[in-house]
């Protein structure tokens, strides 16, 4: 079944009636307060890719970030705020000094899917400050001190694989002196080796 977003506690119908519901849960920590305390916590942003047609994460670098610091020689296409972003999955807005933006790819694959960008799924009780972040389109604009939480939603689609032709194996024949005689099918290569013996 298809992802399926099911709004605050409300119970499923399926097919218009209730019925059973295979659900899978991620769990999510609540960086808002400290451990074990009132105060709060590190202010950052956490993002993920999260495919609507297999319900689960998309391990693929998938976002963009601008400003940028200057890319390191170990990954020399992502400058440190991208590079994080995707490996990690986290921005640290806590010593941001400007607005920064996050840009989910268009289009992201590993190969076996291509998956197309839908939308971002906030989840507001996750998301503070001010002024509070906006989303608008596959970029999202952070500001310094800002908490979220949000996932870049994907649909995928299978990758067509070109068909291959399949050429039947041929073997040259050669007289004693090396040249060829012609290109020669293997089942009359297997009468020729027959009669030699």
């Amino acid at each position: 079944m298809p992802y399926r977003d099911i709004p605050g506690g409300r119970t499923p119908l399926i097919g218009g009636v209730p019925g059973e519901l295979e659900a899978k849960a991620w769990y999510v920590w609540d960086r808002h307060l400290e451990d074990g305390t009132d105060r709060p916590g590190e202010h950052g942003v956490e993002i993920d890719a999260f495919s609507r047609t297999s319900n689960d994460f998309i391990s693929d670098y998938f976002v963009d970030v601008s400003p940028d610091g200057s890319s390191d020689p170990s990954h020399p296409d992502l400058g440190p705020l991208s590079f994080t972003a995707n490996e990690d999955g986290y921005v640290s807005t806590e010593k941001l000094k400007d607005p920064i933006t996050i840009t989910a790819r268009e289009v992201i694959g590993d190969g076996f899917y291509r998956y197309h960008f839908v939308g971002w799924h906030v989840i507001s009780r996750f998301t503070d400050g001010s002024p509070m972040p906006v989303d608008n389109g596959n970029s999202i604009t952070i500001y310094p001190q800002n908490t979220m939480k949000a996932y870049a939603m994907y649909d995928g689609d299978p990758v067509s694989f070109p068909q291959v032709e399949i050429v039947p194996q041929s073997y040259a024949v050669y007289d004693r002196a090396g040249i060829p005689f012609s290109s020669l099918g293997r089942s009359v290569i297997h009468s020729l080796s027959r009669l030699r013996m």
